[in-house]
């Protein structure tokens, strides 16, 4: 079974790079690969396709440290590789996400309280398909869990080891805070009840010791660097943002806005993981294996640091949800009504991930990247200066050098009036007077300033929306085609 779900997960990884259309779900995909991507082609590491975006200052343009270095880092190594483009880009990210099956299938029996083969496996199957291609969240899952292994699940005790594990959660440290802080709630519970002797507590000091080096190793002088400690507490104030809100205003209104702002945007997972922790509850209740019951303690605890400091990223849950299918599938029987409701959440989980597979396979020729990119290098020139949305970034990056990205919700005047072309994609997009751009836009200046300035020249948007089979698969598609405008007068 282990093999079958290695190969499954290879299978998948194969066939999603080999998609013609699918486009890359979030503006996160491009904010972390651009400062790589600039590393890689001019030796800096900035993303000047951000500019103003957040109007964060010192600008993206002049410097990057929104986010840790290591998965940008990685990825400049990664395109002196192999040439940028749509599907290199996604090869990147495939190839953590095999990784991480292959650690949750390896380790995971090693360091998981009460974990059997069956769970792991389920767990490992369910990671081929959860969570968010294109952020460094898996990866950082990746250096946490190797921290586990090398803590717990090795007979060995040597202090070489336990420096090594807390290496690599100084790794986790540089590449994904999100991912540190929700396994590490879980970890630290586990570690606090375990403890029994001394020679426990000098494993917990000597991989903290191995976190501490690796960590400021590689944190320190990035954000030594001028503006990018600013830069960083400029955008990473969302934490415990609804708590704060709702003390100052004396209403639950603001936190309750954001619970349901998580809620809209991950209605899917946000139901499997409300299932799963209600198995979780259920696995407690009746399981007397006391490693069992603190494992889900922890995990309990992790998901109310989600729930109170980000409730509107609340799909944050991928973190945990592999220690938590994992401890619950290894203290159920399959043929149980547990375990048909566990089959029954894991549906629902792959549910988006197959409809984008499905709109991927209906698409024409002429709305597939391959086909839309070659027309669009054709239109613009590399010189131009362009203002594109996310969804269409690798249409342009290797081909224009002064590109902008927006995710459609910022007003960037100076990006807008200084563009020789606008290229936008179908998705998240209004049409208004037979002009389309991001829906933020409508009765915005912005869109009388595209009006007024732009003429369409190019537009290869799907009329309808895509069906398999004739039934209806989705409302609007996810980035097939694109639509092209001019500054008045050319360039």
């Amino acid at each position: 079974m282990t093999q079958g779900v290695v190969l499954a997960s290879i299978l998948w990884a194969v066939l999603w790079i080999s998609l013609p259309a699918q486009f890359p779900h979030y503006i996160d995909d491009v904010y972390y690969k651009e400062p790589g991507y600039n590393l890689a082609v001019t030796g800096r590491f900035v993303a000047p396709a951000f500019s103003e975006y957040n109007s964060v200052k010192p600008d993206y343009s002049e410097i990057f440290a929104g986010y840790p270095p290591v998965y940008p880092g990685l990825y400049s190594f990664w395109l002196k590789l192999f040439p940028h483009s749509f599907r290199t880009s996604l090869a990147f990210d495939a190839l953590i996400r095999i990784t991480l099956v292959g650690i949750i299938l390896y380790c995971f029996p090693r360091f998981l309280p009460g974990a059997s083969n069956k769970g792991v496996v389920i767990t490992g199957f369910v990671a081929c398909f959860l969570g968010t291609l294109g952020r460094p969240d898996e990866l950082g899952m990746v250096f946490a869990f190797l921290c586990l292994y090398y803590w717990w699940g090795r007979h060995s005790s040597g202090v070489a080891e336990k420096l090594l594990a807390g290496a690599f959660l100084g790794l986790c440290v540089a590449t994904s805070p999100p991912a540190f802080i929700i396994i590490g709630v879980w970890a630290g519970y586990l570690a606090l009840v375990r403890m029994r002797n001394r020679r426990d507590l000098l494993d917990g000091v000597l991989v903290l010791i191995g976190c501490a080096v690796v960590g400021c190793a590689i944190l320190v002088p990035y954000y030594q660097r001028p503006g990018a400690w600013l830069q960083w507490t400029q955008t990473s104030g969302e934490f415990l943002q609804g708590v704060r809100d709702s003390f100052h205003h004396k209403s639950v209104m603001p936190y309750w806005q954001l619970l349901w702002s998580g809620f809209r945007s991950s209605i899917f997972r946000y139901f499997m993981i409300v299932g799963l922790a209600g198995l979780g509850v259920l696995v407690y209740r009746k399981c007397g294996d006391s490693r069992v019951r603190h494992s889900l303690i922890g995990l309990g605890l992790a998901l109310g640091v989600i729930l109170i400091g980000m409730p509107q990223q609340f799909h944050y849950y991928w973190f945990i949800t592999p220690l938590l299918v994992a401890t619950i599938a290894s203290n159920i029987r399959l043929r149980s009504a547990t375990g048909i409701l566990l089959a029954l959440l894991l549906v629902v989980a792959v549910n988006p991930v197959m409809r984008e597979f499905l709109k991927s396979c209906t698409l024409p020729t002429s709305q597939k990247i391959d086909s839309v990119q070659r027309e669009v290098e054709k239109i613009i020139p590399s010189s131009a200066r362009v203002l594109t949305d996310y969804r269409s970034y690798y249409l342009l990056r290797a081909h224009c050098a002064a590109l902008a990205v927006t995710d459609g919700t910022s007003t960037r005047w100076g990006v807008l009036t200084n563009a020789d072309y606008v290229v936008f994609g179908r998705y998240m997009m209004a049409t208004q007077d037979g002009y389309t751009f991001p829906r933020y836009w409508v009765n915005d200046p912005q869109s009388d300033f595209l009006k007024n300035h732009f003429v369409e020249i190019y537009n290869s948007h799907p009329v309808d929306s895509p069906r398999f089979l004739r039934i209806p698969i989705g409302g609007d598609p996810v980035g097939y085609g694109v639509v092209v405008y001019r500054r008045n007068g050319g360039l």
